[in-house]
């Protein structure tokens, strides 16, 4: 009884409920179906059955896919789109990389102006040291540098005109039909304390002679975390033939433009490693005796106050020294290529000068030797020993006068 009662309910349920079919591996399953879904809403529509459909055949038996149409059709199969990779092609890959003459270098200048003319900007790093002549190394490209509240304006004037933007930097073609780089790099801050001037070859605008002295120095230091020896010999050549533009210049340098160059980091340990550094800054009109002096009054409170903590005492905090603009630029600050290292490790020497008188130099308190009592010859190691080894002179002995005269 209960047996036929079940086999009658499970005849009734499958009466009542369509039967479920088993799924097919047709390619024109889905065709078929959405046809016969438009017959049956409205019965005098007509259908189009011309549509070609792709099968993964290839995939399920190991062999190449390929296309096919549905019987009747005349259609050929659409072309097949090669695969470009994960990641789209860079449109830097498409840019020119061969060196510019003067020429071009100035053409691609006044294509710059022309688009941030009104935008606050100046040209930096290796294209602006070839604006002044003050290195024979080749240029490919040109960096500039901007305030980071412009970022959207300069991108976006760029794009304005049809040049490409692609990860901070902007094609800009040329009349030879190649398509330049020009790098686009950011300040945080105190970009308006930059020293800015007129391009010597065309209308661009550049960083002056003592702000490209600061943004050198910013490299060099950038270079040093690296511990690059062969990129800081290259930088050390351009930080001296900025210094010796300025002495020729004969104009007073404002320390304010030269934050990073004054600075304990930078001023300190490139003065220990070049003998001729502070006679070079002296020419130049900075007072290399005055800076190391600062430095080192500095240092000797940071000592203090450290002392004082081990004790648990608190000192008077050293005040900390401003940051320059260049110190805080995220991108690279100098970029050195493998091209633009010296074939000898050799460092550029600049005209000796009349050596000045030994009184020159001497201060009353501060015991720091002037630029031109360190030896600057053939013979010495081009190394001046640290602050904490220098040692104050020792006085002459005075010759007491003999008692018998008297």
């Amino acid at each position: 009884m209960n047996f036929n009662l079940l086999k009658l309910i499970k005849a009734f349920f499958r009466a009542c409920l369509p039967s479920r079919h088993l799924k097919t591996t047709s390619p024109t399953q889905r065709t078929d179906h959405h046809n016969a879904r438009l017959r049956a809403r409205d019965p005098g529509r007509p259908v189009n059955t011309t549509q070609n459909t792709t099968i993964d055949a290839g995939v399920q038996s190991g062999k190449p896919q390929s296309t096919i149409g549905l019987p009747g059709t005349t259609t050929p199969p659409p072309p097949r789109i090669k695969p470009q990779g994960r990641y789209a092609k860079s449109k830097m890959q498409q840019w020119s990389t061969s060196y510019m003459s003067r020429a071009e270098l100035a053409e691609l200048f006044n294509l710059i102006h022309a688009v941030l003319e009104h935008v606050p900007y100046a040209i930096c790093g290796l294209a602006a040291l070839h604006d002044y002549e003050l290195t024979d190394r080749q240029v490919n490209k040109v960096s500039i540098i901007c305030p980071r509240t412009s970022r959207k304006n300069v991108m976006g004037w760029a794009a304005t005109k049809g040049y490409e933007v692609d990860r901070g930097s902007i094609g800009i073609p040329t009349s030879d039909g190649l398509v330049r780089k020009v790098r686009v790099k950011f300040v945080e801050r105190g970009f308006e304390d930059l020293q800015r001037g007129r391009s010597t070859c065309s209308n661009a605008t550049v960083l002056s002679i003592a702000s490209l002295l600061d943004n050198v120095a910013a490299g060099w230091l950038d270079n040093k975390k690296r511990d690059d020896e062969r990129a800081l010999l290259v930088i050390a050549n351009d930080i001296f033939a900025c210094l010796d533009r300025i002495a020729a210049s004969r104009e007073s340098v404002d320390p304010r433009h030269l934050p990073t160059f004054l600075g304990e980091a930078f001023f300190a340990d490139f003065t220990e490693r070049y003998a001729n550094a502070g006679t070079e800054m002296t020419r130049a009109g900075i007072d290399v005796s005055a800076v190391l002096a600062k430095h080192h009054a500095a240092a000797s409170l940071r000592e203090h106050d450290e002392m004082l903590r081990q004790h648990g005492l608190h000192g008077d905090t050293a005040p900390r020294e401003p940051r320059g603009q260049f110190e805080e630029v995220r991108a690279s600050v100098y970029t050195i290529r493998e091209e633009d290292f010296p074939h000898e490790a050799s460092v550029r020497r600049m005209p000796t000068m009349p050596e000045p008188s030994k009184y020159a130099y001497q201060r009353a308190n501060d015991g720091f030797p002037g630029p031109s009592s360190r030896r600057n010859d053939s013979t010495s190691n081009n190394v001046i020993p640290s602050l904490a080894a220098r040692r104050y002179a020792q006085p002459k002995p005075v010759e007491k006068p003999d008692g018998n005269w008297i």
